[in-house]
Order: structure tokens, then sequence, then C-alpha cells
């Protein structure tokens, strides 16, 4: 038991006691969130380095499409509303709200071409 003079001192001392554990409780899961967060960012990378190149790309009278590792898309061409072009990328908003950038470098000529061919013909395409 405390004496009268020091209750306020007990008082403050388990305040105190009480905010550094729990600072070292944040500080190990902040730790442990941060690591994971990395460890997903890293395989995340590694999973577009070694799949970059594998897109199936699909052109058809009504339709464009790409499917990659990750994510497929098909697209009524009159869904797409403009396209930029400029040295490295290929900008496309389908549905004016749906946004997506293809880099020249993982299209294949061939796929290009005939990107850029049907985009000229079905859709708005800028280029810069």
């Amino acid at each position: 038991m405390l004496p009268k003079n020091y209750t306020f001192s007990g008082f403050f001392f388990g305040f105190a006691l009480a905010s550094v554990s729990s600072h070292f409780n944040y500080l190990s899961q902040y730790k442990k969130i941060k690591k994971n967060f990395h460890d997903k960012l890293d395989q995340e990378i590694s999973d577009l380095k070694i799949n970059s190149n594998d897109v199936i790309w699909e052109f058809t009278p009504t339709h464009f499409g790409f499917k990659n590792y990750k994510s497929e898309y098909n697209f009524i061409w009159k869904e797409i509303t403009y396209c930029i072009l400029d040295d490295q990328y290929l900008y496309i908003t389908a549905s004016s709200f749906i946004n997506f950038i293809l880099d020249k470098i993982n299209i294949d000529e061939e796929n290009l071409k005939k990107t850029i061919d049907y985009l000229e013909s079905k859709s708005l395409l800028r280029e810069i």
C-alpha cells in the first residue's frame, strides 16, 4: 500500500508503464506488418517479371480483350473512349472509368500494330 503522499506518483508510474508497454507492442506489430507488406511486394514484382510477356490478346470485330497472369479484360469497341500513344506506353480508357496502360516493351510488334489499327478504326486515338 502506498502512503498518501505517493498515490499520484503511483498512478503516473502505472500510466507510464502502460504507455511504454503499448509502444513496444505497437512497434512489434508495425515491424511484422511492414515485413509482410514487403514480402508481398517482392512476390508481386517477381511474378510480374516472370510473367510480363505472357499476355494473351484477342481482337474481334465486336470486342478487344487481353489477359495476363493476374487479370482479364474484355471491352466492346464502342466502350473504349480514347487512347494516347507515346514512345513507350499505350494509354487506354474504357467505359470512361477503367484506365489501363500497356507497355510497348511487353507487346510484340504484330499485336502492337493490330492493337493500334483496331483503335484507330474503332475508337478515338490521339498521338503525343
